[in-house]
């Protein structure tokens, strides 16, 4: 409260001496016009107002962009069940595995860390050689991970050893992280150059909104109900959904990839 009352205190003191009636009589005007399907410039700075039109055209591009629409969803799925896992995973540990929290922070840390890092890697590189022969191969690259890895996941829910879980808490992360690289790749490509960095902003943006920040109360609360042993199984569940998911953008990417291209030679 202490360090928040000075900016508050500011914030007053400037609302007090801005007029804003006339720049809210253009906000509705703006508004009204983006209703009838012809928007003009945004009543705002002109850097703001720039950023808001790239951001406008950017969510334009996602919805009449079937890939980018799967990339976004699955991508969401898929950071739901993995993100839920690393934060539901020490609690998980801790009371099916009877270690303390400390001992399941280190081991979901370091394992984590290693197979996370490893398995990034390895999923470019695989997409990287695979893209040679095959045009679809990034997306197809994230649905062959979770092909191992959400059997793994699910396999790791029953798990009761410590030493067989670090194991297969590995393994399971290494081939879930696969889909971080191809699946970033897959939304640059099929966008043009101008606004390939903000649909990507809004990629992740959207990914962990509609992913994590949903798993962690949603497993909290089937815990309450069912308990966390089978709430748990929810993640993984999700994250191979969302490796089908990706699947359907392999019969669009070469299209979408196609045109962003075509749209950034026009611009050149």
């Amino acid at each position: 409260m202490m360090v928040g009352l000075p900016g508050f205190v500011l914030a007053i003191i400037a609302s007090r001496l801005i007029d804003f009636s006339e720049r809210r009589v253009r906000l509705v005007g703006w508004v009204r016009s983006i209703r009838t399907g012809s928007p003009g410039p945004p009543p705002i700075g002109h850097e703001t107002g720039t950023a808001l039109e790239g951001l406008l055209e950017a969510l334009q591009r996602v919805l009449h962009t079937p890939t980018l629409i799967y990339a976004f969803v699955a991508g969401a799925m898929i950071s739901f069940g993995m993100d839920g896992l690393g934060g539901w995973g020490p609690t998980f540990i801790t009371r099916k595995l009877g270690m303390s929290s400390g001992d399941a922070a280190r081991l979901l840390g370091i394992t984590g860390l290693i197979a996370g890092v490893s398995g990034t890697l390895a999923g470019g590189l695989i997409a990287a050689w695979w893209l040679k022969r095959n045009q679809r191969a990034r997306v197809l690259t994230v649905a062959l991970g979770m092909l191992p890895g959400g059997p793994l996941a699910v396999w790791l829910m029953t798990v009761r050893d410590p030493a067989a879980f670090r194991v297969i808490f590995g393994f399971a992360f290494f081939f879930l992280s696969w889909y971080n690289s191809p699946l970033t790749a897959t939304v640059f490509d099929v966008v043009p150059g101008r606004i390939s960095a903000t649909v990507a902003g809004a990629f992740f943006l959207f990914i962990h909104l509609a992913g994590d920040a949903i798993a962690f109360p949603l497993v909290g609360m089937l815990s309450d109900r069912f308990g966390l042993e089978r709430a748990a199984f929810v993640l993984p569940a999700v994250a191979v959904a969302g490796g089908l998911v990706v699947l359907s953008a392999a019969g669009k990417v070469m299209r979408d990839t196609a045109r962003a291209r075509a749209e950034s030679a026009e611009a050149d």
